[in-house]
């Protein structure tokens, strides 16, 4: 390994049909970027878990009616 490789950032992302490396600084930055806004909009855990059990509530009473 290369003294300089040592503090690259790299961002490995997984799908469904393989796995990708981005290396490139201005892909890390973007693939960052990305990255804060979805989990500034993402719900916490306590609202996470509210908006769970109300869908699981209303696929219930669904289902009753049916």
């Amino acid at each position: 390994m290369l003294e300089d490789d040592i503090d690259r950032d790299v961002v490995h992302i997984e799908t469904h049909s393989g796995d990708s490396y981005l290396e490139e600084q201005s892909s890390v930055l973007q693939y960052l970027r990305l990255f804060d806004l979805i989990t500034h909009c993402a719900l916490d855990n306590i609202d996470s878990r509210d908006l769970l059990l109300r869908i699981v509530e209303s696929h219930t009473r669904s289902e009753e009616t049916r």
